[in-house]
């Protein structure tokens, strides 16, 4: 019954500081320690389990030395009960729940004594009853619904649907033994909570899943490593536009397209540029920098024109050479500057 999950949860280790389990809290308190053999674990590991579990169950006890209506105090009536009981209360079956049965008792009778006087009122007798008479019947309801009185467990009370309204004690092994953390009045919404709760790991574990935001930074050996490289990059790039420059009146550079090759060197200067702005991180800059430093006014990423630009420039001298392979006579005309920009705005 109750020991059925719990060689499983041993076996599959479903417990320690990440769980938490919640059981029905009207078992003896040594259950875990009964044998059965049925179950193939330990009493060790059955104790290992069920560690740090909580229970909720009804107080079935009134934890405060008042009288009751049966002008008994809930330890009297307990004494009486062991005494009538006999060795090992605890573990015949309903001890616990003796004082429920005992204020439901109560709790019939001065509902049978009320309705009794109410039935004198019109005439009619509670030895009358039988379960096709639905006045008597509604009377008998209406008369225990509207009890109230102090019992052995506590306040007796019942809501609008006939339900006993009463406190909650809640429980959690500590140690092999259930200590109280706990009660929860629902008549007023109230929770008692005693702070004496323990849990494995020094906290309980969480109920949801925790998003924790961090910046991710990255490694400055390789930004300066990668930094010096693009610099590298960029410096080859500009010598080589310039040399294109400065010779541009020579025949062989005239003949060689300058133009896509200018292009091609601007556009791997603008793609190795971006190279610093986007390896900038939380060491250097905010956050509130980084849709300015990562972003250009347009919008866009860093780096995207020298992204166009240099595989442009190279997909326009390949196609070049591959036109003049195929028709020497129209490769002048289709790639005079105008139709080479019109190419490249495309791309």
């Amino acid at each position: 019954m109750w020991g059925v999950p719990t060689p499983q949860v041993y076996k599959e280790k479903l417990y320690g500081k990440k769980y938490v389990w919640f059981l029905i809290g009207w078992y003896a308190d040594n259950w875990f320690r009964i044998k059965d053999p049925a179950i193939n674990c330990t009493e060790a590991e059955m104790a290992e389990a069920v560690e740090g579990h909580v229970t909720t169950e009804i107080v079935m006890l009134n934890p405060e030395n008042t009288r009751s209506i049966s002008n008994m105090t809930s330890q009297e009536f307990i004494e009486k009960l062991q005494k009538r009981l006999g060795k090992n209360p605890e573990e015949t079956g309903g001890f616990q729940e003796a004082p429920l049965a005992y204020d439901a008792i109560w709790a019939l009778a001065l509902a049978l004594n009320k309705t009794s006087a109410e039935l004198v009122k019109k005439g009619l007798r509670l030895e009358d009853f039988n379960y096709n008479n639905k006045n008597i019947t509604d009377e008998i309801y209406r008369a225990l619904n509207s009890s109230a009185f102090e019992g052995v467990s506590g306040h007796v009370v019942f809501d609008a649907s006939g339900s006993r309204m009463a406190w909650t004690l809640i429980e959690q092994l500590q140690g092999g033994v259930y200590k109280k953390i706990g009660y929860y009045d629902s008549t007023k919404d109230n929770l008692s909570w005693y702070n004496n709760d323990k849990w494995i790991g020094g906290a309980p574990p969480a109920d949801y899943t925790k998003v924790i935001t961090t910046f991710r930074f990255l490694s400055q050996k390789l930004f300066i490593s990668v930094s010096v490289l693009a610099s590298l990059g960029i410096l080859l790039a500009i010598i080589c536009l310039a040399f294109n420059i400065y010779n541009g009146h020579v025949r062989y550079i005239q003949n060689s397209q300058p133009y896509l090759n200018n292009m091609t060197a601007v556009g791997c200067t603008l793609a190795l540029a971006a190279v610093f702005p986007l390896g900038l991180d939380g060491y250097h800059i905010g956050p509130g920098l980084f849709p300015f430093v990562c972003q250009d006014p347009w919008g866009h990423p860093r780096g995207r024109c020298g992204d166009t630009l240099g595989p442009a420039g190279c997909f326009l001298t390949t196609m070049r050479f591959h036109i003049r392979a195929a028709s020497a006579t129209k490769v002048e005309t289709l790639l005079q500057p105008g139709m080479r920009m019109i190419l490249m705005g495309s791309l």
